[in-house]
C-alpha cells in the first residue's frame, strides 16, 4: 500500500503510523504508538491538516451520539 496511514485516539495518541505515513509525516521508529501524535510530529502543515482531521472526526461522532439518542 502506497497510501498513508494512521490512526489515533480522541485524546491525540498515536496507535498506529504505516510506513508510508511515516514517511510522509517524516517521522520514524516501532516505538511510536501511544505517543502524543502532536509532539511526534514536527511540521506545522502536517499537524494543521491531522487536527482538521481529529476535529472532524469528532464532529462524526457528535453525529452518531445524537442519532442513537
Amino acid at each position: 500500500m502506497s497510501d498513508g496511514v494512521i490512526a489515533f485516539d480522541a485524546s491525540g495518541l498515536l496507535i498506529h503510523a504505516n510506513p508510508s505515513a511515516q514517511k510522509m509525516l517524516n517521522i520514524s521508529g516501532e516505538n511510536l504508538r501511544f505517543e502524543d501524535i502532536f509532539i511526534t510530529i514536527k511540521d506545522d502543515k502536517n499537524k494543521e491538516i491531522i487536527k482538521d482531521i481529529a476535529n472532524e472526526a469528532k464532529s462524526i461522532n457528535k453525529v452518531k451520539d445524537t442519532i442513537k439518542k
